[in-house]
């Protein structure tokens, strides 16, 4: 802590080495519990990474991935449903037939069992796939959220300051030898347009649980604003609480295709 680190965060992604397996992971159940132990015993805040719609992965296989790592006491959980990159192993066996992915509903219905289970231990979910204990929450990844400015140093560091983004670059001999000879080790930089800034603060607002304001989403989708709140208010996928507009659980599933209906 003397050193500035105030968070272990621990990538369990399953409990269960059948599920593990064909991410190529190497560790198994009792590796990752004695982890994660250690994390909550070593007196900083303690996360875990968990993964929704493994190879055959089921919701009661989930909730005894989960369960045990909330029973141990973390005091945050980053939850991510499987995204397959193009070139993975197991995208091209999942094309191939050889491995089959669990359907939409049953991912659906472990990331509102993840949603029930995290409530019961005292975890609020503050973001699509993040919860945390009062006070616990990920600073970091909300100034992202909330569009604040930030600098980043470094090897592939990004930077914002409200209308442009850049980044070093992140490959370590480019960026010494830029360093080295005087040169900005910069090499991507992007100037957002006004209609980017509009779709950035309706999409990264919507994704906190927290929502926005039924003012400020008026103001950034005038025209699609009122029917969108009515029509997800009566599919479920919308709370209009008090003044303000957010995903319900169920929403957050669909929250992708909701947002872009504002764009």
């Amino acid at each position: 802590m003397s050193l500035g680190v105030t968070r272990v965060s621990v990538g369990v992604q399953s409990l269960h080495e059948r599920e593990l397996r064909p991410l190529g992971r190497l560790h198994g159940r009792e590796g990752a519990l004695a982890a994660v132990r250690s994390a909550v015993a070593s007196g900083l805040r303690s996360s875990v990474d968990v993964i929704i719609g493994l190879p055959g992965q089921t919701p009661e296989s989930f909730a005894s991935t989960v369960e045990p790592l909330l029973e141990l006491g973390v005091g945050h959980v980053s939850l991510y449903i499987l995204d397959l990159d193009e070139d993975s192993t197991l995208r091209r066996r999942v094309d191939a037939g050889r491995v089959a992915l669990p359907n939409e509903d049953a991912v659906a219905e472990q990331y509102e069992l993840a949603v029930g289970l995290c409530a019961r231990f005292g975890l609020r979910q503050y973001e699509v796939s993040n919860f945390a204990r009062p006070g616990e929450e990920s600073i970091h990844n909300l100034r992202y959220w909330r569009r604040d400015r930030y600098l980043g140093f470094g090897l592939g560091a990004h930077s914002f300051d409200g209308r442009r983004r850049w980044a070093s670059s992140r490959d370590i001999v480019e960026y010494m030898d830029r360093i080295e000879s005087g040169a900005s080790p910069m090499t991507f930089e992007e100037m957002l347009s006004a209609e980017e800034e509009r779709e950035e603060r309706i999409f990264l607002g919507l994704r906190r649980a927290e929502g926005l304001s039924e003012a400020e989403l008026h103001e950034l989708a005038p025209e699609r604003a009122a029917i969108w709140i009515e029509n997800g208010a009566a599919n479920g996928w919308i709370r209009h609480s008090g003044a303000r507009i957010a995903f319900t659980a169920r929403g957050f599933l669909v929250s992708s295709e909701l947002i872009a209906e504002l764009f």
